[in-house]
């Protein structure tokens, strides 16, 4: 499994999300000696690039078809 596609969570899957890397397990549950940790398959992500090119090349796609087709 690619490391982009999991998510970690504390607690249970509606947990909140560990995106801080620099935080130890201590400072997540410094109340408590039991910590719940739950790992979610977020499936295929889709990259960066193929989301800026959606972005920009779809409107100028769409505009220059409505053109083409107008009398």
């Amino acid at each position: 499994m690619d490391v982009q596609r999991v998510r970690l969570l504390l607690g249970d899957n509606k947990g909140p999300a560990l995106l801080e890397k620099k935080k130890t397990l201590h400072d997540l549950s410094p109340n408590s000696d039991v910590l719940t940790m739950v790992f979610k398959d977020l499936g295929p992500q889709v990259s960066w690039k193929t989301v800026f090119m959606f972005e920009y090349a779809g409107p100028l796609l769409i505009c220059s078809i409505l053109t083409a087709f107008r009398k």
